[in-house]
């Protein structure tokens, strides 16, 4: 064989090459490394069969953060890399050929959508941990506070005034001192997501009805996936509605275009054979009894009553709709409304909280509390709480109620032990948590303007230890301390059950006999100064709603409140999932304001915990007013992104007692100090 000749490329010096392949991948050109390994053997012999992964260490870290553990830590370079780039180009040719018009091998639409959505979760969580902003002192600037306030949600004698949201990575705050310190992750991340979600994507969350029922209950295996991928994806980044896409006239060239590709029945994926019209009454009696059951099964591919997004533009049946970014959110909130308001979520086998169980085995390994045990109940579409008893017409006092989670008076009787899933049969519920996301964020951009949220909503937020702190003792002012303390953890019985088989500190009762640890550390950054934003709707819309599963009525609307939090460590208690020994189950204690003026402050409890995926689930709890009370409101979330995260806490609260009669709703909650 003939040497190359010196003009030719293959005259480089392999060294050469690599540093070119280096260079233009960092320059933002990331398939240009297998563009040349495809041009021929040598150059693939290069790419692909160099005898150590130094080439694609390079090239990795080129784009993204170094996601090792430790610099001896192994780590597949060039798989990770192509993972990447593959569910980049992946996702951005979903906004101009979607998946249902394409023909797609390897696992079909479905998973590679799941795969790709997957992969952006991996890379936000592998970003390198943000050098947190330090708090030196409350903030000092009365505007400040007053620009971030919510109605009912002034600060609160007592407690610092610390900002009521965390502050903007790309802003100086007059107190904190923000340390630098970009990730490639987050900015390859923030790049990937610009442009909103894919159309067969933003569909799934803004169209009229949710797939597979309210809570994907008749969604396949595949499908479950995908909606636990994306839903995962949208908590994290919130709601990107597709852009770009053509809201064709009725009449026009295009409109026909449309026409004719939703009347191609051949594809597989082809979802838009039925059809629903905004505009028009004309649905039939059948789709009209559909919308008022709660219960029902929801879209499938052979009746879609929904918009649909084809060839990137919005159809209905052949009619066009509105697919501004706007009523795209418009509806996505209609639908999280739905899923987040819907009292059939609540359940035992969720162990309360927005969780499903995806380990059965370690369920039946579980103890029973006290040797007491009752199955949970089904996770199904069953009688809804209270549609026997509440009359949503009338004009008696459970009806009128608006329920105000920081001081209800608990009318919860004791009730047996149940025999909940333990942390390590248990996952979060991400389609559960998205629609949360939805929810709150809405209410939020309407109540302080969207430029307010921007230090909450950062995707820097997802990076771990990016969580405000405050080292100068700020957090812990003179007038609460003289609050009296609450009684010490875990003396005398610590299966005492405050509820159905909760132990004293809001955990399923544990009755291995094992004591808890005076080993650990605040690994999950509890420890400082919260706010919390709590929604609701009134009792008598929460019940009405509930029963025609409308929530598109204009006039609807929710209370919202933000509330101050003191947090502390108590104490220490084995890991819940013996897979994550870094992580020893954190006993919580703590003060909330009890209403917006008064200065009065409750007590809380509760405990933060690992589950079977190694996310981490928040409990908190408030405590009954007066010693023998019952404890009254509960919240049970999961950290967003990160440990110790920005971003904070995403889940529900509701009665502590689990009663038949009580209500949910959503709520976020983030560190501040």
């Amino acid at each position: 064989m003939t040497s190359p000749s010196p003009a030719s490329i293959l005259a480089l010096p392999a060294e050469l090459t690599e540093h070119v392949l280096i260079l233009t991948a960092h320059a933002g050109f990331p398939t240009a490394i297998a563009a040349l390994a495809r041009s021929c053997r040598p150059f693939a012999a290069l790419v692909y069969h160099s005898p150590d992964a130094h080439l694609w260490r390079e090239v990795f870290l080129s784009t993204f953060d170094d996601p090792r553990l430790s610099p001896s830590s192994p780590f597949d370079w060039g798989t990770a890399f192509r993972a990447r780039i593959w569910a980049a180009n992946f996702l951005n040719r979903g906004h101009t050929h979607p998946a249902s018009s394409r023909d797609d091998d390897d696992g079909g639409p479905i998973d590679k959508y799941a795969r790709a959505l997957d992969t952006l979760v991996d890379v936000a969580r592998s970003a390198l941990p943000y050098p947190p902003t330090i708090c030196a002192l409350p903030c000092p600037n009365p505007a400040i506070i007053a620009a971030n306030t919510v109605p009912g949600s002034a600060p609160q004698p007592g407690f610092p005034s610390y900002p009521i949201f965390p502050p903007s990575p790309d802003s100086s705050h007059p107190s904190c001192s923000l340390t630098r310190s970009a990730s490639r992750n987050v900015r390859w991340l923030d790049a990937v997501v610009a442009r909103g979600l894919p159309p067969d994507l933003a569909r799934r969350l803004s169209a009229k009805k949710w797939d597979g029922g309210i809570m994907g209950e008749a969604l396949d295996d595949r499908e479950k996936n995908l909606m636990q991928a994306l839903g995962r994806v949208v908590a994290f980044t919130g709601f990107r509605p597709a852009r770009g896409l053509a809201t064709p006239t009725s009449g026009s060239s295009s409109d026909a275009s449309v026409r004719s590709a939703s009347d191609n029945d051949n594809d597989d994926d082809d979802e838009g054979s039925a059809a629903y019209d905004e505009s028009s009454s004309s649905a039939s009696e059948e789709e009209e009894e559909n919308d008022k059951s709660l219960g029902s099964p929801g879209m499938t591919p052979a009746r879609l009553a929904a918009e649909t997004f084809v060839a990137g533009a919005s159809v209905v049946a052949g009619l066009a709709f509105d697919a501004s970014v706007s009523a795209q959110a418009r509806r996505a909130r209609r639908l999280a409304r739905m899923r987040v308001y819907n009292l059939r979520f609540l359940s035992p086998a969720r162990a309360w909280g927005p969780f499903h169980l995806v380990d059965a085995a370690a369920m039946d390994a579980a103890p029973d509390p006290k040797g007491k045990s009752r199955a949970p109940a089904p996770d199904t579409e069953d009688e809804l709480p209270c549609a026997d008893t509440c009359d949503v017409g009338s004009d008696d006092e459970e009806s009128d109620w608006a329920p105000l989670p920081e001081h209800h008076s608990s009318r919860a009787q004791p009730q047996p032990p149940l025999r909940l899933p333990p942390p390590a049969a248990l996952a979060p519920d991400w389609a559960f948590l998205a629609a949360v996301r939805v929810v709150v964020e809405a209410n939020l951009r309407e109540a302080v303007g969207a430029s307010e949220l921007a230090g909450l909503t950062a995707l820097d937020g997802l990076r771990a230890a990016s969580a405000p702190i405050d080292l100068s003792g700020g957090g812990d002012t003179g007038a609460v301390r003289s609050i009296p303390a609450p009684p010490a953890p875990f003396q005398g019985d610590r299966t005492r059950a405050t509820g159905k088989g909760r132990d004293d500190f809001g955990g399923p009762a544990d009755s291995s006999g094992v004591p808890p640890s005076g080993d650990g550390w605040d690994w999950a950054g509890v420890t400082g100064i919260w706010r919390r934003c709590i929604c609701w709707l009134d009792y008598r819309d929460l019940i009405s709603h509930n029963l025609s599963s409308d929530f598109n009525d204009p006039e609807l609307t929710e209370a919202v409140r933000i509330v101050p939090m003191r947090l502390r460590v108590a104490g220490y208690a084995p890991p819940a999932v013996p897979a994550f020994p870094d992580k020893p189950t954190l006993l919580v204690e703590g003060e909330t304001a009890a209403d917006a003026h008064s200065g009065v402050r409750r007590r809380l409890r509760g405990s933060v915990r690992a589950v079977k995926d190694g996310s981490i689930h928040w409990q908190i709890v408030l405590v009954g007013q007066n010693p023998g009370d019952a404890d009254e409101w509960i919240t049970e979330g999961v950290q967003i992104g990160g440990t110790t995260s920005a971003m904070g806490v995403l889940g529900l609260w509701t009665g502590s007692q689990h009663e038949r009669m009580d209500p949910l709703g959503p709520f976020w909650a983030w560190k501040v100090g």
